[in-house]
């Protein structure tokens, strides 16, 4: 029943209106990267639309179209008028076809964090769900795996869709890297380093308690001890990425 209620809105919504023209912002990133901290920020923004950490395969238009229609049915935002509809995306699920791509209302935020700092965090978060078979070796070929595809994104379209920045600048300089991000979306209204909780906080995305701080501040997960050449191994996929990324930025 419920599925038919979904297809019955969807259907409705199409005929209403039309958003064949609606711009996308994705934001790209790994699992603890700071991505639901940069996906507050945006969403609190009245230009950008989303609801956090959503898992949806996009093979063509019509699929966004659809993507665009179930941010809104989540968010209970049918009829708004935003810029953007957003994604945060911290997996290689979403862009099978990458002649996607190309589209130029799709834009494309990068988002990395020293892997020291980003394992560590990762570390944290299997312990708090229990999830013993995420070894160290394993969370450091996921991490090596996101930024590695990270940077075959980033080879699949043009300079001017996407921006890149890391967790550390954003923390050391927010108001710099906001604005930046807020030129590069040309923006109504600069983004803030303050932000609103949002329907989707700790539904998806980050659940710990330092999201709802509701502004940016340094946090630093406990550390771990990563073998020396676990630790190196990530470090060189790091540091490829961003010589790759700020020799176009």
């Amino acid at each position: 029943m419920r599925k038919i209620i979904k297809q019955l809105l969807f259907f409705l919504w199409k005929k209403i209106v039309s958003y064949k023209n609606q711009q996308y912002v994705f934001l790209m990133a790994h699992v603890r990267s700071g991505s639901s901290l940069m996906t507050h920020i945006l969403c609190t923004n009245d230009d950008i639309l989303g609801f956090g950490e959503y898992s949806y395969e996009i093979s063509d238009e019509d699929d966004l179209e659809t993507f665009n229609f179930d941010v809104r049915r989540k968010s209970r935002e049918f009829f708004s008028k935003p810029t953007y509809i957003t994604n945060q995306i911290n997996d290689s699920y979403c862009f099978p076809d990458k002649r996607l791509l190309k589209l130029k209302r799709l834009k494309f935020i990068f988002l990395i964090r020293q892997p020291q700092e980003a394992i560590s965090s990762m570390y944290q978060l299997t312990k708090r769900f229990d999830q013993t078979h995420l070894t160290l070796e394993k969370l450091v070929d996921q991490y090596c795996k996101q930024v590695n595809y990270l940077l075959k994104l980033k080879d699949a379209i043009s300079e001017d869709q996407y921006v890149f920045l890391t967790y550390e600048s954003l923390i050391r300089n927010p108001e710099n890297q906001l604005n930046r991000l807020s030129s590069f979306l040309k923006l109504n209204q600069p983004l803030s380093p303050e932000y609103n909780l949002q329907k989707f906080t700790h539904h998806s995305g980050d659940p710990s308690e330092h999201i709802c701080s509701q502004k940016i501040k340094t946090t630093k997960s406990p550390q771990i001890k990563l073998d020396k050449v676990l630790l190196e191994r990530a470090q060189t996929v790091y540091n490829k990425a961003l010589v790759s990324f700020k020799k176009e930025n």
